[in-house]
């Protein structure tokens, strides 16, 4: 098994990662927005599903907020599929689906794929997303 220089093996890397994300999205869920900007790497970066354009940090974060107190956006979650630990135990990749309701009944649901990176206090932060929506409808009554 893996091992980086603190001694932690693969599979607690990945377990982190599973923890980072939960906490992520419950802080999402809570609108605790210091708690899910600690999440983010300061080199942030997202490609949202439904333009393609880049968002950095602080614009993503803007953004957010506002459609979360402005109840515009009623939730969003990222479920993770799958963690890869990477040989440098340095960078992961997570895959998963992820899905947002609105306030105007709409649902949009799609795949991710994220990068975490460890900083120099060891913890672990996303560098990056990829989304991509696959579906958008109306929710069902």
């Amino acid at each position: 098994m893996m091992t980086d220089t603190m001694g932690k093996p693969a599979e607690t890397i990945r377990k982190t990662i599973l923890r980072r994300r939960i906490e992520s999205n419950a802080a999402l869920a809570t609108h605790d927005r210091a708690r899910f900007e600690d999440t983010l790497d300061p080199r942030y970066v997202a490609l949202p599903g439904s333009h393609g354009l880049p968002v950095g940090r602080d614009a993503l974060v803007k953004a957010l907020w506002r459609d979360l107190t402005s109840g515009t956006l009623a939730h969003i979650i990222r479920q993770p599929t799958e963690v890869l630990v990477g040989e440098c135990l340095q960078r992961v990749a997570e895959r998963g689906s992820w899905s947002t309701s609105h306030e105007d009944a709409e649902q949009r649901t799609g795949v991710y794929l994220a990068t975490w990176v460890t900083d120099a206090n060891k913890q672990w932060h996303l560098l990056n997303e990829c989304f991509v929506t696959l579906a958008q409808h109306p929710l069902e009554e």
